[in-house]
């Protein structure tokens, strides 16, 4: 992210509380365009991220609740979310994006989160993208700290 030149902060557990105070902030007011989180730091912190309307996640999370967790963080990036129609709410929200990337070695991880059997769709390759929106319901790099979450505040990501 350095070598091309993005704005981004970061978030660990280990970050100190003035330090995190700041690059929250700086994401909220679009100072910085990406902010990089780990899982622990959730785990640990919980905070409230405002201003994300993207999610990556670098690997599936270890714990499940995390995925859904940080969806609803993620925040409309259109208008019309006074007007209660079905139209109208989906405008708002059709510009956001939550990624998970995945390997073969994850499937246990994505079971977790979209259940057995589209987790093993997914591993073999087929496209099950609409289908995770409504797993819930049945109706950033791998370390030694955990997974990365990588949210971003603006409209197109890279």
């Amino acid at each position: 992210m350095k070598r091309n030149h993005m704005s981004f902060a970061n978030c660990c557990e280990y970050t100190q509380d003035r330090e995190i105070s700041r690059a929250r902030q700086l994401f909220f007011q679009g100072d910085v365009q990406y902010l990089l989180m780990t899982e622990r730091f959730y785990f640990f912190k919980r905070y409230r991220i405002r201003g994300a309307h993207h999610c990556i996640f670098y690997a599936p999370p270890e714990h499940c609740d995390f995925y859904y967790e940080v969806l609803n963080l993620l925040q409309p990036t259109g208008g019309g979310l006074l007007d209660s129609s079905f139209s109208a709410l989906s405008a708002a929200w059709s510009d956001n994006m939550c990624a998970i990337l995945y390997t073969k070695y994850d499937v246990l991880s994505l079971a977790r989160i979209v259940g057995e059997q589209r987790a093993q769709r997914m591993v073999a390759g087929i496209n099950v993208s609409e289908e995770i929106a409504d797993a819930r319901g049945d109706d950033a790099e791998m370390c030694d700290r955990g997974t990365y979450v990588f949210v971003s505040n603006s409209s197109t990501t890279a």
